[in-house]
């Protein structure tokens, strides 16, 4: 007589598998890190320093900031000083944000050759008043950096002590006038202008590119050339853009063999293929007669960036379900996406089966950069990690050993 129990194991497996197997498909891009990409940097006829960052956001606009530092020498007293709210006039009988107490006094500065000590409360520097208030803070290091290096000037300070009575000990403050040869400390002061830069949508959803046009005027003081410019601002990992070695910070120079000025043509070209590939595309950044033929082949593509010129072919999504999803409760799991996937089999209370995941990370190549990690039964016999930096192996736990790359 045959056993029930295969049978009725295979009736378990049908059952989790006709009740149980759920999949589903959505769209997913991930956006390379870091948040911001150092474009140009460079030294200015006046000798201050100019330097421009493209900063990025997962979600919203793009900005470029460009930023001025200059150095400026200022007056140097060598002090710091908090606020003296309630609790702390309180506790040396003071009024309330009366000047600002110093907390430190550095070792050899004007303030410690003057005298002046840690508790003290500085009231005015050459006669102009200390206003430190409850919201507007204090203007302290804005009446030290009104005066120049080398003048001397009065310090009005009140010093705290104590003074033991019959009945008790006495708060008081002492007033001081203290005499300060201010020195010179040297200061970078920037300022920074932002320009918002607006992507495409259509380019991203078809490709996983950023893109964005750069203004005339931002492009001719960058690049040299007076007219406009496309700037890649992100790359999603996995897309194929980023298959196509396609980074963050480049700037497109051709697209199919013509000079790239404008974003539209990128529009164009992105549209083109996806029509070459039976999508129909409904999309208001591309005007109706702006169109061109649908096209079988990848757009020809020049970049050149902190990576150097590069040229490569860049194709369309080849199609829109980019995120899978299959679990067959006890037996199977598996998710898959364009930034990687994952997958376990018999994987249950403890691991009894295998487990494998692998993705996409941000590459600062324009090789793809993956991660890996793949274990084996019985109760985490065998692992396999592998990332751009090393690999490790372990067996039974007891064995290990790695590379580095």
């Amino acid at each position: 007589m045959q056993s029930p129990l295969p049978r009725l194991g295979a009736l378990l497996v049908a059952s989790s598998v006709g009740l149980g197997c759920v999949s589903s498909h959505s769209i997913e891009y991930s956006v390379e890190t870091p948040s911001f990409t150092k474009l140009e940097t460079r030294t200015l006829d006046d000798g201050s320093e100019l330097s421009v960052e493209l900063r990025r956001t997962n979600r919203g606009a793009s900005k470029v900031d460009r930023t001025v530092s200059r150095p400026r020498t200022v007056a140097y007293l060598g002090v710091s000083a908090e606020q003296l709210d309630e609790l702390a006039a309180a506790a040396i009988g003071a009024e309330p944000f009366s000047g600002a107490r110093v907390t430190l006094v550095a070792d050899g500065d004007p303030a410690d050759r003057a005298g002046l000590r840690v508790g003290d409360l500085l009231l005015s520097i050459g006669g102009k008043a200390i206003v430190d208030g409850p919201s507007t803070g204090s203007n302290l290091v804005e009446v030290i950096q009104s005066f120049s290096p080398g003048d001397t000037v009065e310090l009005e300070i009140q010093r705290p002590s104590r003074v033991q009575l019959e009945d008790g000990v006495l708060a008081r403050l002492d007033p001081m006038l203290l005499t300060v040869e201010l020195s010179d400390w040297e200061v970078t002061e920037s300022e920074t202008q932002s320009t918002t830069l607006e992507a495409s949508e259509l380019v991203e959803a078809m490709t996983g590119l950023r893109a964005a046009q750069l203004p005339g005027e931002l492009a001719g003081e960058l690049f040299g050339e007076a007219q406009g410019q496309v700037l890649i601002l992100s790359v999603g990992t996995g897309t194929p853009a980023y298959r196509a070695g396609l980074r963050a910070g480049d700037r497109v120079t051709h697209i199919d063999g013509v000079a790239a000025t404008s974003l539209d043509q990128l529009r164009i070209a992105v549209l083109a293929r996806g029509e070459g590939r039976g999508y129909s595309i409904q999309t208001e950044e591309v005007d109706p007669g702006h169109r061109a033929a649908p096209r079988d082949e990848a757009i020809e593509i020049d970049v050149t960036g902190a990576l150097g010129a590069y040229s490569t072919t860049l194709d369309v999504r080849e199609d829109l379900d980019r995120r899978s999803d299959v679990d067959i409760p006890i037996l199977l799991e598996y998710e898959s996406s364009v930034v990687g996937r994952r997958w376990s089999f018999l994987d249950f209370i403890f691991q009894f089966g295998a487990n494998y995941k692998g993705r996409y990370l941000p590459s600062e190549t324009r090789e793809p950069a993956r991660y890996s990690d793949f274990s084996m039964l019985p109760f985490g016999a065998f692992e396999v990690e592998r990332s751009p930096e090393q690999s490790r192996y372990r067996m039974f736990w007891l064995i290990n050993w790695s590379s580095s790359n």
